[in-house]
């Protein structure tokens, strides 16, 4: 799937928010950014769909991605937030094979993207990238495999362990978090339904564990959070 290529203003270069490129001093990182393809999408917009052959690795500049897998009742399921300064399409820059998942915008998002030739090019000039990649794929295989432990907790669980994993703000003495997508899709991420997912942050609040306002959430407990996303 081409979507159409819109030019991203931006004085600092791309690649300096990647993890992939940490080490890299500022002139490397200007020349990996050269190399780089602009690319705009505005909410709801499908970057690719699972099995579409793709031949770029994406970054987000700005902005948020979700990850799709389909099922064979045509619910998706979303497996990952894509946040800024990480990727798609490492797995399939060494396997070849086709797109596994859907990559969708959540909101209005600005991505880098490179060749699979030119990210070839990058590994063979500056090795320490492919360990990096490695290591990325490693933690989100260890992240996937904590979503799974996860679906054997009950709702409210999965609830309190998400919540203690985004970033968090001090207001006055509570810390806040901000949900970082539609609850329909965090529901789908923590493998349960828009409902339920609702009735468990009300759970959650209705015991004094949270106060809900929009998408932020006051942690009022997180001892209390913290122990009942270990159960």
């Amino acid at each position: 799937m081409d979507l159409p290529l819109a030019p991203v203003d931006e004085p600092e270069p791309c690649a300096a928010r990647v993890p992939l490129f940490t080490g890299l001093d500022l002139e490397q990182l200007r020349r990996v950014s050269a190399l780089a393809r602009p690319l705009v999408l505005e909410a709801g917009d499908a970057l690719h769909l699972a099995g579409d052959r793709t031949d770029r690795l994406c970054v987000v500049h700005s902005g948020r991605l979700a990850l799709t897998l389909g099922s064979a009742t045509g619910r998706e399921r979303v497996v990952r937030m894509v946040e800024p300064g990480d990727s798609v399409g490492e797995h399939e820059f060494l396997t070849g094979e086709p797109a596994r998942h859907g990559a969708r915008a959540l909101v209005a998002t600005r991505l880098c993207t490179f060749s699979h030739a030119e990210v070839a090019r990058l590994l063979a000039e500056h090795p320490g990238i492919g360990g990096r990649v490695m290591r990325t794929l490693a933690v989100r295989l260890a992240e996937a495999e904590q979503r799974l432990a996860w679906e054997r907790q009950p709702v409210t669980a999965r609830i309190a362990g998400h919540l203690l994993g985004l970033p968090a703000l001090r207001d006055e003495a509570d810390l806040v978090v901000v949900l970082a997508a539609p609850k329909k899709d965090v529901a789908s991420l923590l493998g349960t339904t828009p409902e339920a997912f609702s009735r468990g942050l009300r759970r959650l609040a209705d015991d004094g564990l949270i106060a809900i306002e929009g998408p932020r959430v006051t942690l009022l407990d997180p001892d209390a959070l913290e122990a009942l996303a270990a159960e």
